[in-house]
């Protein structure tokens, strides 16, 4: 198989740059899993300004410093066995029409897409017609919106298509017709319903597999939500999913609490999923739940101090075996048994662990 270069380098530019993350889950072609990148508006003026000036993430890169420039559409991808993005369509800019790029004309047409691209004038005219019919025919929902949309129906019928009331062919042909009368286009529509269709295999699998499911079906919404508020729906999911991981690596209680590592808890869910890229999306909300004082009641991250790090999801996608060594090499290792808990720490954590358990 031929080296993925273009993927791995941008693999390694996404985990130092934050400001985009993978979100909106999808089945792409022959079952790969396909993700969308979605810009963090919190995230800061340098990186969102090297995210959009990226050559394999966006046509017409330097049109990241123009003034008023917005992302119409998002860079998709698929991961290769690798993990690595492969198939990369790249992103739509948007930027105001008296802006004046390049030889110093006014840009006829103000979208501008991955792939390949005519510079000549009937190039710009037909760009021009297919802009005007676009406004004619205003989008009244986005692809982000659609998704959760889906996903909260999803929610609503989960038990159903569970008990076999009602089958998913009936149900993803419900999802169409909602987002015909929204007036989302076909695009779309298939993308978001990929989407739930990849978290349905999840909530029809095991136990564990299910507990996944609803955590990326409520992630889904949540991060859709303006900031991370964290509901009801998604603590339920999440403590669920927590507590069903414990039960089957048989992690122990105390305080009423479970005591663990999320890069350890991330890796059991990418080995236990119909993709090992399952924690990519649902790594930010769960890390960020885990943070508040109703996430430490019912898991104590002990390798808190580094789930923000860069390379934090590029440790999670070793096996335990691999990042045992490492431990080893460095000479970082050390088994700790705290009331029988037995978690491998790092020794800089110990007296914190100790301190959660008084």
């Amino acid at each position: 198989m031929a080296r993925n270069e273009v993927g791995e380098r941008v693999t390694e530019f996404l985990n130092n740059n934050n400001a985009a993350s993978p979100s909106l889950i999808n089945t792409g072609n022959n079952g790969a899993i396909a993700a969308e990148l979605v810009l963090d508006d919190n995230a800061s003026q340098e990186d969102k300004t090297a995210y959009m000036s990226n050559a394999d993430l966006f046509e017409n890169p330097e049109l990241a410093n123009v003034y008023g420039a917005t992302i119409e559409r998002n860079p998709t991808f698929e991961y290769d066995d690798n993990s690595n993005p492969n198939n990369i369509q790249k992103g739509k800019f948007t930027v105001p029409s008296t802006v004046q790029i390049g030889n110093g004309q006014s840009n006829g047409s103000t979208s501008f897409t991955g792939g390949s691209s005519g510079s000549n004038n009937s190039t710009s005219t037909q760009s021009n017609t297919s802009t005007n019919q676009q406004t004619a025919q205003p989008q009244v929902v986005d692809r982000a919106e659609l998704t959760a949309n889906f996903m909260g129906k999803l929610r609503a019928s989960g038990k159903e298509i569970k008990a076999g009331n009602l089958t998913a062919e009936d149900f993803v042909k419900s999802l169409q017709d909602e987002g015909i009368s929204l007036g989302a286009s076909q695009e779309d529509i298939d993308g978001a319903i990929t989407s739930v269709k990849a978290v349905m295999n999840s909530l029809l699998g095991t136990a564990f597999a299910s507990s996944v499911g609803e955590v990326m079906l409520a992630s889904a919404i949540e991060e859709y939500k303006p900031s991370l508020s964290f509901g009801n729906e998604y603590k339920d999911a999440a403590n669920n999913m927590l507590k069903n991981y414990a039960s089957e690596v048989k992690l122990r209680q105390h305080n009423g609490k479970y005591y663990g590592n999320l890069e350890d808890l991330l890796r059991y869910i990418n080995e236990h999923s119909p993709s090992k890229n399952t924690a990519d999306f649902i790594y930010n909300s769960l890390k960020e739940y885990l943070k508040t004082e109703e996430g430490k009641k019912q898991f104590v991250m002990l390798d808190a101090d580094s789930v923000d790090d860069a390379e934090f999801m590029r440790n999670v996608r070793k096996t335990a075996g691999e990042r045992r060594a490492e431990a080893i090499k460095a000479g970082t290792l050390k088994r700790v048994n705290i009331h029988d808990i037995g978690e491998v720490v790092e020794p800089d954590r110990v007296d914190a662990s100790l301190a959660e358990l008084r």
